[in-house]
């Protein structure tokens, strides 16, 4: 699924929120490589989504709300009526996106303890562009279903009643349709909605070590289990695709593949856990031909790798959209395009939306700069919190 608008009203924190992933001019050649939409080139769209803003302005929880609707369009359960913020209110959430050969509307929707869904789609066409396209959009049907609120998990939404719409071509209903071609990565901070599991190969541990000695230096090597007979002293949950940690002094931490994080031995950093993490994600990332949302996930890595580790990541992609949400003002020193960065503010408890391509010439690459000013307004107002401590 390929992102280009999503407008959010009443849920969690976000009230009459739109934030558009849509490009007006690309500006050349860039690292991040093409922008358009294979099967609609006159469509253009930010592949690269670095989110930056202060705490408590919604970045976590704007890839959630993305997971919940990917989720419901896949018939998987969701909580997304139970973050509603004023349940006396209408809510919303609407996303505009491109899957396979068409363009998408879905529409979630609150109304007085009802849940209604709409889902409308158009065939791209070649030669047109984003505002052609909603045309068409317009002119198309609706599917539809409603239901009370109270059954709304149960249902399992619009996935389940729709069994006799079929596509002209593809002839399967829209379940097979999003199942078969969906495919996507969370990973909060706080909680992981979907991971990667891959089997171990001899060029990811190769990877995975060369990066974990850049981290460590007293690494010494990474061993498979079935390529050591240090299992022995262990106990016998360990499988097959695990694999130890070696150090130079000869002790060893076991990593289980299907869990990497879940490693009991502080003897490695954060830094060390997240770059396993990455490692697995830049070998499996074409796996995921869709939405990539890392929240936080270098947080604990020295810059220059972290830098190193994203442009990594632009490198191994091929057709997916990703989103990377951080506080760390260096990665604005990466040489990617202006609109591939987005500031998320709040202003009296409101979410806003800052596009630097749209204040700042395209060509300036002060950007830094603009935002350690604040031009963005998104630090945080400290004036109260030091007149309160010389109080």
């Amino acid at each position: 699924m390929i992102l280009l608008n999503m407008k959010i009203d009443n849920i969690c924190m976000f009230n009459n929120f739109e934030i558009d992933f849509t490009i007006d001019r690309l500006q050349g050649e860039s690292i991040v490589g093409n922008e358009r939409i294979k099967c609609a080139p006159n469509i253009k769209y930010k592949k690269l989504n670095i989110i930056m803003g202060g705490n408590a302005t919604g970045k976590t929880t704007f890839g959630k709300v993305i997971c919940e609707m990917e989720n419901l369009l896949l018939g998987r359960p969701s909580s997304i009526i139970k973050k509603i913020y004023d349940k006396k209110m209408d809510s919303s959430c609407e996303i505009l996106f491109v899957e396979g050969k068409y363009l998408f509307n879905y529409l979630l929707e609150v109304k007085e303890n009802k849940y209604i869904e709409k889902l409308k789609y158009t065939k791209l066409r070649k030669s047109k562009n984003l505002d052609s396209h909603k045309k068409y959009l317009e002119k198309e049907p609706s599917i539809e279903t409603s239901n009370d609120v109270y059954s709304f998990e149960k249902d399992k939404l619009i996935i389940s009643k729709v069994i006799d719409s079929f596509f002209e071509e593809e002839k399967s209903d829209f379940k097979l349709f999003f199942t078969k071609n969906f495919a996507y990565y969370f990973r909060f901070a706080s909680f992981t909605e979907n991971s990667i599991n891959p089997n171990i190969s001899d060029e990811l541990l190769k990877e995975t070590e060369k990066i974990l000695k850049i981290i460590d230096n007293s690494i010494d090597s990474i061993r498979t289990i079935e390529s050591t007979s240090l299992n022995n002293k262990d106990n016998d949950n360990i499988k097959e695709d695990d694999y130890y940690i070696v150090f130079k002094n000869g002790e060893r931490v076991l990593v289980e593949e299907s869990n990497p994080k879940n490693i009991k031995d502080n003897r490695l950093s954060q830094g060390t856990i997240e770059a396993i993490e990455m490692s697995y994600i830049l070998k499996n990332l074409n796996s995921f031909p869709g939405t990539v949302y890392l929240d936080e996930q270098m947080a604990y890595m020295h810059t220059e790798l972290s830098n190193d580790l994203i442009l990594k990541l632009i490198e191994s992609n091929k057709d997916s959209q990703i989103f990377i949400t951080t506080h760390n003002e260096n990665v604005l020193d990466l040489n990617v395009p202006i609109h591939s960065y987005t500031f998320f503010t709040r202003n009296d408890g409101v979410i806003g939306v800052v596009n630097p391509e749209k204040k700042l010439n395209k060509n300036d690459r002060n950007l830094k700069l603009y935002v350690q000013n604040n031009y963005f307004e998104t630090y945080p107002e400290l004036d109260d919190l030091w007149r309160n401590l010389d109080e």
